[in-house]
């Protein structure tokens, strides 16, 4: 379980660190590579998930339907000071 593992004081390196899991919990080496392949491939998709919402987050404020009435104030005033500096 990843509890187990989450403990551990693993090696920077993903050959060691396949090498110690199979040493520390007496498994075979494909079996820790495997394992270890599993969670590099979960925190990866936790990191693309979390930048994916990020950038739904951004598209949301930058559409002006989701602004407030005092931001849509603010932009219709920028937007004449430009249309008038034309």
């Amino acid at each position: 379980p990843f509890f187990m593992i989450e403990q551990l004081d693993l090696p920077r390196y993903k050959d060691q660190i396949i090498y110690s899991l199979a040493f520390i919990f007496q498994v075979p080496l494909q079996l820790a590579k495997v394992r270890v392949e599993q969670i590099n491939r979960r925190i990866q998709q936790a990191y693309i998930d979390s930048e994916f919402q990020k950038q739904q987050a951004y598209k949301k404020s930058y559409d002006p339907a989701n602004w407030s009435t005092e931001t849509k104030t603010i932009m219709n005033q920028l937007y004449n000071q430009l249309k008038g500096a034309q």
